[in-house]
């Protein structure tokens, strides 16, 4: 029985390459290059997987450098290596930092 989640990646994959493969062949600091990365950018694309349907040019970039020091098989998403994870803060974490914020109210998040 195929796995679904391989067919996903390879998806993932061909739709990453589809997007970068006219300025792979370009050389690295090429004329034009980062005015097709903005165009190729600012377009929208069915993205497989996804609910999204925009990729920031920085993303497009480190497709390419990926796909020139990797290949293809470098375009294939990886796993999450905290898979399985709690993702939340620890209760003595989000504690403290309600206290920092209620201590200095003009502190932002950034």
């Amino acid at each position: 029985m195929p796995d679904p989640s391989h067919d996903l990646r390879h998806e993932i994959a061909l739709f990453r390459f589809g997007l970068i493969a006219d300025l792979v062949r370009r050389p690295p600091g090429a004329p034009g290059l980062y005015t097709q990365l903005h165009a190729i950018a600012a377009r929208s694309h069915p993205i497989p997987g996804s609910d999204r349907t925009h990729v920031a040019a920085e993303t497009l970039r480190d497709w390419i450098k990926k796909y020139r020091q990797g290949g293809f098989d470098a375009l294939l998403p990886r796993s999450r290596q905290d898979r399985g994870q709690p993702r939340r803060l620890p209760a003595a974490v989000t504690e403290a930092l309600i206290a920092l914020k209620e201590a200095h109210p003009c502190w932002s998040v950034r």
